[in-house]
């Protein structure tokens, strides 16, 4: 069985297997949690992204758009977030303030409040996106001071700061 997916939790790891299971380890590399992706919801999708949230749980992100948090002493939960398309999932990340960023193929960047909350589509000036000529997001990283980084098929987007616009950076060609 190989790591497919993972993402650190507060000792050890969560770990997506090639072998269709959720793996929750200690520090020490031991399984304390074993859950079958297929428990978790039905449908044939993919498992694509994974994300921790604050709480510790974690996000998964499916390749029909859909999502499941799963964490230690909770039942999982489908969140209410609808794609307009089906569109993978890529990209989790939750920030200090807790907003989710969900970043997707062929969809852009989403931002969901809350979790359960309010989604936006498509916050990021259209000139940036039109420039880009797609929105297929497949890192993101958000710095303390509103710094962002976004990184896509045609190239990378950023601000320098929380009030800066977006702007399309030469940094990958």
């Amino acid at each position: 069985t190989r790591c497919a997916l993972s993402r650190a939790a507060a000792a050890g790891l969560w770990i997506v297997a090639t072998d269709g299971t959720l793996y929750r380890t200690a520090a020490d590399g031991r399984v304390t949690r074993a859950i079958a992706l297929a428990q978790l919801r039905s449908g044939p999708a993919r498992t694509t992204a994974i994300g921790r949230l604050r709480d510790g749980s974690v996000l998964l992100g499916y390749s029909d758009g859909q999502l499941v948090r799963v964490g230690d002493g909770i039942a999982p939960a489908a969140l209410p977030f609808a794609p307009p398309t089906e569109s993978a999932i890529t990209v989790l990340h939750e920030d200090a303030a807790g907003t989710l960023w969900i970043g997707s193929t062929s969809n852009g960047l989403f931002r969901m409040r809350e979790p359960s909350v309010s989604v936006e589509r498509d916050w990021l000036p259209q000139p940036v996106l039109a420039a880009l000529r797609t929105r297929n997001v497949h890192a993101l990283w958000l710095g303390a001071q509103g710094q962002a980084l976004v990184g896509t098929d045609q190239g990378l987007l950023g601000k320098a700061a929380a009030d800066a616009p977006w702007q399309a950076l030469p940094a990958l060609g």
